[in-house]
């Protein structure tokens, strides 16, 4: 695994050693269409040593030629040595203290308004989300085409998904029916349209479950009212069990200057838990560690309370949540900041304590992510 360090470090380091050569080449050299990025993290959670890690990705575009292109991505991620115990499954799965992997390879066609890409890529939709808030974001493969009009249209259908929320071995891209652990089935369809401020999405996973999800927003002065609704029902062979969902949520945001203050309720209607997604999730009460459906009942209530001040770009906040079922009565609490420096560095750092009353066990998390862009 240090090789894999060494390597991906050289090659990152190299690349940013290159950036003010690669101004002087001018656009049409090879240097102007390679990018990426150098990551570090740190976590430490309930049952698990403190994680140091190194990572990052190197991404190539090809030349356009009458608007086709190709793109290849490297990623990789290593444990610096420091917890050689227990190294934390969120940064590095079930394999090891790191691994190097393709990430991201496709071709694409684009013009003004229409996208179309095959392979493997970044996705950011309800249901299927790259969630990027550990070391290595969820990545995916298959067919994605995107229409940027008044109305914009998302269509796509994958199979397979990498990441820290796919499972075991997150440097693998693995097939949807292995990352939810049913037999062998046909991946997800999915179908978007958004205007402005409202969204609807339209999901089939293949003899699983079919999933309809809308979301509003509406503005009156300082105040931003948005609400949701997720439902879900098993189809086919219901290889993943019974799915009766009916998930509404309302969102209330206020917003004064610097100061932002919200408050948001989910409440599960169905006869089964909340839709479960490939990586993130939709629902408004979502906070580090716990979301409404993973407490996976019928009879689900989640509130949140949040606040945030920005200090001139350094974002400062704090929520609180409180989810309750039969038999679980869990809260949280997340106390984060986030901040640029310049154009090219970002970082994150939170904390997060979940208090269960009855259920599971209480937990503790703190994160720190470091982002260097070039």
């Amino acid at each position: 695994m240090k090789r894999i360090a060494g390597i991906l470090c050289g090659l990152v380091l190299a690349a940013m050693a290159q950036e003010s050569l690669r101004t002087k080449l001018g656009a049409d050299n090879y240097l102007a269409h390679l990018n990426g990025e150098l990551r570090f993290g740190s976590i430490k959670s309930s049952g698990s040593d403190t994680t140091f890690a190194l990572g990052g990705h190197l991404h190539f575009d090809t030349p356009e030629y009458h608007g086709v292109k190709a793109g290849l991505s490297f990623y990789g991620v290593s444990d610096l040595g420091l917890a050689p115990n227990s190294p934390n499954e969120e940064f590095f799965g079930t394999k090891g203290h790191g691994g190097l992997f393709v990430s991201q390879a496709f071709i694409k066609y684009e013009n003004e308004e229409f996208e179309f890409k095959g392979g493997r890529f970044l996705i950011d939709t309800p249901h299927a989300d790259s969630d990027d808030i550990r070391m290595v974001p969820n990545f995916f493969e298959g067919v994605l085409a995107k229409y940027d009009g008044d109305v914009r249209v998302t269509l796509a259908h994958l199979t397979k998904m990498a990441g820290w929320e796919s499972g075991s071995d997150i440097y693998r891209f693995k097939p949807l029916y292995e990352v939810v652990g049913t037999q062998k089935q046909n991946g997800m369809t999915l179908a978007g349209l958004e205007y402005g401020e409202y969204a609807l999405w339209l999901y089939r996973i293949d003899e699983i479950a079919n999933i309809a999800y809308a979301q509003g927003s509406w503005q009156w002065q300082d105040l931003t009212f948005s609400c949701q609704l997720d439902i879900a029902n098993d189809t086919g062979k219901a290889l993943a069990g019974s799915i009766q969902s009916r998930t509404a949520g309302i969102l209330i945001e206020y917003s004064y200057d610097a100061l932002s203050l919200s408050v948001a309720c989910n409440k599960e209607f169905g006869d089964t838990g909340s839709m479960w997604s490939f990586g993130g999730g939709p629902f408004f009460t979502s906070m580090e560690d716990l979301t409404i459906d993973a407490l996976e009942a019928s009879d689900a209530l989640a509130y949140t309370i949040g606040v945030e001040y920005d200090f001139g770009g350094v974002h400062v906040g704090g929520m609180y949540g409180n989810f309750k079922s039969d038999p679980v009565e869990a809260k949280e609490t997340d106390l984060y900041a986030s901040w640029e420096l310049g154009q090219k560095m970002e970082a994150q750092l939170l904390y997060a304590a979940v208090d269960n009353a009855k259920g599971y066990e209480d937990k503790d998390i703190f994160r720190i992510l470091l982002n260097y862009s070039f």
